[in-house]
């Protein structure tokens, strides 16, 4: 039996495609695509504990180390998942929108690398608020 604990702290950068758009009534978008992510930083701290099983009940051990001392880092340098967002544009007037949106993540991808036999993947929920402008460019027909 093996127990981690951990606190992970960590930032990413992520860049999004969403090939498939729906707009339902004008007023509700359904996106759906991919997202892959890159780590800028991470801080960590925990243990690592449990029982290292011997041949014999006199050769099994107990051992807990402090993760720090022993992972230079936990997490996946770079990340690669699902995305769907669903938004509703609320029109405060005829060029300004205000949008709450509710976006899920479904990792593909192992978000622990160097850790002790760890295979996770991430389920992310954002609950996000958009402002949009809208430009209307009138051309005029050249004579």
């Amino acid at each position: 039996d093996e127990t981690i604990k951990a606190t992970i702290d960590k930032s990413v950068i992520s860049f999004g495609i969403f090939p498939l758009n729906f707009h339902i009534k004008k007023v509700i978008d359904l996106n759906f695509g991919f997202e892959i992510s890159q780590l800028l930083y991470e801080k960590f701290s925990g243990t690592y504990s449990g029982w290292s099983m011997g041949g014999t009940p006199y050769t099994n051990q107990y051992f807990n180390y402090d993760l720090n001392e022993k992972y230079n880092k936990l997490s996946s340098r770079t990340y690669f998942g699902l995305c769907a967002n669903i938004s509703y544009d609320f029109y405060l007037s005829k060029s300004i929108v205000i949008s709450p949106k509710y976006s899920c993540y479904l990792g593909l991808s192992k978000e622990f690398t160097d850790s002790p036999e760890i295979y996770t993947k991430s389920i992310r929920h954002y609950l996000l608020i958009g402002i949009k402008k809208k430009f209307n460019k009138q051309y005029k027909k050249a004579n």
